[in-house]
C-alpha cells in the first residue's frame, strides 16, 4: 500500500511540473555562450527577439547582432530568410509544435524567484550519446508555465560548451501580427525546406550544442540531425537522471574551463 501511494505521488509530481506555454507570445532571449576547444576559448552573446504564433503556424526570429531574421508560415507553406537587406522565400513543409514541457524533462523541485513572489519549478534532463554527453535546467513559473531561465551544458572529446538563456520581457499575445509579413523585395526560389515539428526548446539547446555561430545553419540542420539520431537508436542512449543528480558542476567548470569552487550549496531556509 505504501509503495502504491509513493508511485502515485510521483506520477502526480511529474504531472504538476507538466505545462505548455500560451500558444501566442512574444519574448527577448538573452543568451551566452563559453565554448572551449583543445587549443582555445570563446565566447558570445546575444539578444535574439522571437515572435511566436502557434494559432497561426507562424513564428518570427531577429537576431539585430547577426543582421539576420527568419520567418516560417507553415499556413502558406513558406520560409523568409532575411540578411543585410537581401530577403529569399523558399518553399516550406512542416508543422510549428506547441511549447510545452516535454516528457524528458525530470523535476527537481519548486522555488521561489526574488521575495517569494513568483514560485517557479526547477526541470532539468541529461543525455549521452557515444561520442558526447549534455544536460539543462529550465526554471518555468508554476502557474502560468513561463519559462525563466535556462542553463545547459555539452561535454565531447574535443570540445566543450557552457550555455545559459535568459527569457525577458515576456507577453503573452501579439499586438502586431505584421511582423510575420515578408518584406516586399523577397525572392523566391523553388528549394524546398522541410522542418517538421519545429520545436523552440530543441531550437534554443541546438544553439550552445553546435560549433557554428551562424543561427540559420544551426536552424536548417537541426532536424535533419534529429532525424539521423532516431533513426539509429542505438546509438543514442536516453537517461533519465534522478533527484539526486551525480553530476559535479564545480568539477566541470574547474576541468574545462580553469574556474575555482563556487558555493553551489542549498540555501534553503531551515
Amino acid at each position: 500500500m505504501m509503495m502504491r501511494q509513493l508511485l502515485t505521488l510521483t506520477a502526480l509530481f511529474a504531472l504538476s511540473s507538466a505545462c505548455c506555454l500560451p500558444r501566442q507570445y512574444s519574448v527577448l532571449l538573452a543568451s551566452g555562450t563559453f565554448n572551449k576547444y583543445s587549443s582555445s576559448i570563446s565566447q558570445y552573446g546575444a539578444i535574439n527577439k522571437v515572435y511566436y504564433d502557434q494559432c497561426n503556424q507562424r513564428i518570427r526570429y531577429n537576431n539585430p547582432t547577426a543582421g539576420f531574421s527568419f520567418i516560417t508560415d507553415y499556413g502558406s507553406n513558406e520560409y523568409h530568410s532575411i540578411r543585410n537587406g537581401t530577403c529569399t522565400t523558399f518553399k516550406l513543409r512542416g508543422s510549428l509544435k506547441r511549447t510545452c514541457t516535454p516528457s524528458s524533462f525530470h523535476y527537481m523541485k519548486t522555488l521561489n524567484f526574488g521575495a517569494g513572489a513568483l514560485p517557479f519549478d526547477i526541470l532539468s534532463y541529461k543525455r549521452f550519446g557515444s561520442t558526447y554527453s549534455s544536460g539543462a535546467s529550465y526554471f518555468i513559473s508554476n502557474p502560468g508555465c513561463i519559462p525563466i531561465s535556462y542553463s545547459g551544458f555539452y561535454k565531447s572529446k574535443t570540445h566543450s560548451s557552457l550555455h545559459g538563456v535568459v527569457w525577458l520581457n515576456f507577453t503573452i499575445g501579439i499586438s502586431d501580427l505584421s511582423v510575420f509579413n515578408a518584406p516586399k523585395f523577397c525572392r523566391s526560389t523553388r528549394t524546398l525546406k522541410s522542418m517538421e515539428n519545429f520545436d523552440i526548446w530543441d531550437f534554443i539547446a541546438k544553439d550552445f550544442g553546435q560549433e557554428t555561430k551562424n543561427p540559420e545553419e544551426m536552424f536548417n540542420t537541426m532536424h535533419k540531425e534529429t532525424e539521423q539520431e532516431e533513426r539509429k537508436p542505438e546509438n543514442k542512449v536516453e537517461i533519465k537522471p534522478e533527484r539526486n543528480d551525480d553530476f559535479d558542476g564545480k568539477k566541470f567548470l574547474r576541468e574545462n574551463f580553469g574556474l575555482g569552487d563556487f558555493d553551489f550549496e542549498d540555501s534553503d531556509d531551515e
